[in-house]
């Protein structure tokens, strides 16, 4: 069910069941008041004939002192009841102490009467049932202890028809006043939901634009922020599926090149060995190169992952005297295979900055490992780490064959490479120098790359650091 009609349903089945209790309630006080006005008339009258009348002769007892007699006798100075009927003839009926009449013609008493009676109550009025005529009986305790004359029951008019739909019209006016007020507050509401619903399958919530100061605009903005969210997390799911697929895809291209070198290098060590010789020495040296550049191109394409989907952790303690040490320790067998020394100058006291440990552990070994690649046998390879007045800078210097001053300011773009590059190793991705620039960007480091003197290539990153 809608929500306007549900409104509607819940006032109907609250209100109009309490209008009809309150009109029934109300009904209920003035029967009884007109029952109380009744026993008094009828009290204050047997009252002057006495007891000893009303024993001599119960069954005529009510119709010597009084006649017949008309209602409006009885209630001519009693203007509080003005529903009750004019010229309608009262009736009198003595019963006995266990409720037993005198007269044939009695009317039976109901039995709510009966109980109110021997319960000790005053009087007690009540409607009769199947009757056509609009009459009502009030059973009334004598003011004597009598067994003979112990109660009267009179018989007196009851309101008029239209006195029960007087009272049900105004209730029934509030219950559609009612309706109508609920209308008119949650008229807006509903249609502000329906507006928030359309916008939330259509366009989306952020298309709904703020209305009001309450909690349905409050929704509104929930339902935006939950929208920015999910996109956020779509877009950051999206990002990772396609780092995902190229990071498959560059490995089992990318890297079953250099293994498919290694096993040719592999099989001529085998055949060598088969045939009881030594085997060259740069067999060994080209399959050692090898499995030492499949490594960092394995670390390259996981650190390039990371990158792309935002899995990173800025916030941890990185030493970097620690990293330029481990990397300087990984490449130095490898480099000194080649006649290249690696050379390193670190403070003596940890230097700290915050930051993605292994993001910049690959990103100290990219440097190190591009120098070392591209340097000619018996050169030289130095990283200088120092402390500044504002933090650090790091220094990667090599005596290699350098770069073109034109060039200088793509290294360190995605897919770039130099034709010295392209030259000494063709099957490269030129991801090592992306990720060094990229890496230093995340953390607030700048990154510059100058030509050495004569010859070379110089890359300093240069940070904050935390104070000792």
């Amino acid at each position: 069910m809608r929500l306007m009609p549900r409104l509607v349903l819940g006032v109907v089945l609250a209100a109009v069941p309490v209008a009809l209790a309150a009109t029934l309630w109300e009904l209920g006080r003035e029967r009884d008041r007109r029952g109380e006005v009744v026993r008094a008339r009828a009290t204050a009258r047997f009252e002057l004939v006495g007891q000893e009348a009303c024993e001599q002769d119960p069954a005529s007892y009510p119709e010597r002192p009084f006649g017949a007699g008309s209602f409006d006798d009885w209630l001519s100075d009693e203007p509080a009841l003005p529903s009750l009927p004019r010229e309608a003839h009262v009736r009198y009926f003595v019963h006995d102490s266990r409720l037993h009449p005198f007269r044939a013609d009695a009317p039976p008493i109901s039995r709510r009467a009966a109980r109110a009676f021997r319960s000790g109550s005053e009087s007690f009025t009540w409607v009769p049932r199947g009757r056509g005529a609009r009459i009502e009986r009030t059973l009334i305790r004598t003011p004597w202890s009598s067994r003979t004359c112990a109660a009267i029951l009179v018989e007196h008019p009851a309101p008029v028809r239209g006195a029960l739909l007087s009272r049900v019209v105004p209730a029934l006016l509030v219950t559609f006043s009612v309706l109508f007020a609920v209308a008119i507050v949650a008229g807006p509401v509903v249609v502000r939901i329906r507006r928030l619903i359309a916008a939330v399958n259509g366009g989306g919530a952020h298309d709904l634009a703020r209305d009001g100061d309450d909690e349905l605009a409050d929704l509104a903005d929930a339902f935006r922020a939950r929208e920015a969210t999910i996109a956020s997390q779509i877009e950051a799911l999206s990002n990772r599926e396609a780092a995902l697929t190229e990071h498959l895809a560059a490995t089992s291209h990318d890297v079953l090149l250099p293994i498919t070198v290694l096993q040719g290098h592999l099989v001529e060590l085998e055949s060598t060995l088969a045939k009881g010789e030594f085997p060259d020495a740069s067999i060994v040296r080209g399959a050692l190169e090898e499995t030492h550049y499949v490594a960092a191109l394995v670390r390259d394409l996981n650190a390039e992952a990371r990158l792309r989907t935002g899995l990173v952790v800025l916030d941890a303690e990185v030493d970097l005297v620690t990293l330029v040490d481990r990397c300087v320790a990984r490449h130095r067998p490898i480099a000194s295979r080649s006649s290249v020394s690696v050379d390193a100058a670190t403070p003596d006291a940890p230097l700290v900055v915050r930051g993605d440990p292994t993001l910049l552990e690959q990103m100290i070994s990219n440097l190190v490992h591009n120098s070392v690649r591209y340097v000619q046998t018996g050169g030289h390879v130095a990283i200088i780490l120092a402390r500044t007045p504002t933090g650090f800078r790091l220094e990667v210097k090599d005596d290699g064959p350098g770069v073109a001053e034109d060039v200088l300011a793509q290294l360190g773009t995605r897919g770039f490479r130099t034709d010295e590059a392209r030259t000494r190793r063709p099957e490269g991705m030129g991801l090592g120098l992306h990720i060094v620039r990229e890496v230093a960007a995340m953390h607030a480091m700048t990154i510059t790359f100058e030509r050495g003197d004569p010859k070379g290539l110089t890359v300093r990153i240069e940070g904050s650091a935390q104070t000792a």
